[in-house]
């Protein structure tokens, strides 16, 4: 399987198929080794203060999430290129979050209609664990929230 080939497949993965994402009806804006973007819409379902109609703490923390763990998956993937596809496919079975951490800089506020865009960056991708760098904006390129993903890569017994 090639690198185009996985990054298809993850992103189908996390934006199509996995059922708790649905809600988000996410759309990649980028996907590589280095950095994922992906774009939402603000929802009613995805409001978590229904006076003043602002993004769910949870939600902005999941979309956060979810890309770290996309590109954690891209960037692991990339590392070991000459691995068998099964060997590969094991790996990425098990990657999981270590650690999140977020600050909530502003409120995520927004009118339907309006949309955020979820960010990773890769900070390094060790033999064991990856790290990145995250951010939530929205449409006006504001930033709501920033954090750091720490993520299990993977690894083979």
């Amino acid at each position: 399987m090639s690198l185009d080939e996985l990054l298809a497949k993850i992103d189908t993965v996390f934006t199509k198929d996995m059922p708790f994402m649905k809600q988000f009806s996410a759309k990649t804006e980028h996907f590589d080794t280095q950095n994922v973007r992906l774009q939402f819409t603000m929802s009613e379902c995805l409001i978590g203060n229904t006076m003043s109609k602002i993004l769910h703490g949870g939600a902005i923390s999941s979309m956060l999430d979810t890309v770290g763990g996309m590109l954690t998956m891209a960037a692991v993937f990339n590392k070991h290129l000459e691995d068998p596809v099964e060997k590969q496919m094991q790996r990425v079975a098990r990657t999981s979050t270590v650690n999140l951490m977020i600050n909530f800089l502003r409120p995520g506020s927004g009118n339907p209609g309006d949309y955020f865009i979820a960010e990773a960056n890769l900070v390094r991708c060790g033999s064991r664990i990856t790290v990145c760098e995250l951010a939530l904006k929205n449409q006006k390129d504001v930033v709501l929230a920033t954090g750091t993903g720490t993520y299990m890569n993977g690894v083979l017994a």
